[in-house]
């Protein structure tokens, strides 16, 4: 397996992800979805403070990577 991304940068990622994902529905004229503006939340405050948490969902991520190529 090639080197895991930073767990700041998966993070990061899976923030940016999942903002755009609760402010979708505002195409729409309907209200921001805040599960996923929570999950967003939670992910940005994981990345920048405690990237640590991260490592495994990570790696399960980089497996889900390989198995789907």
């Amino acid at each position: 397996m090639d080197k895991l991304s930073s767990n700041r940068s998966f993070g990061i990622v899976f923030f940016i992800f999942f903002l755009i994902l609760s402010l979708f529905p505002l195409l729409k004229n309907n209200q921001v979805n805040f599960y996923f503006l929570v999950t967003a939340l939670v992910f940005l405050v994981l990345g920048l403070l405690n990237a640590k948490i991260l490592t495994t969902l990570n790696k399960y991520w980089v497996k889900f990577g390989y198995i789907l190529g």
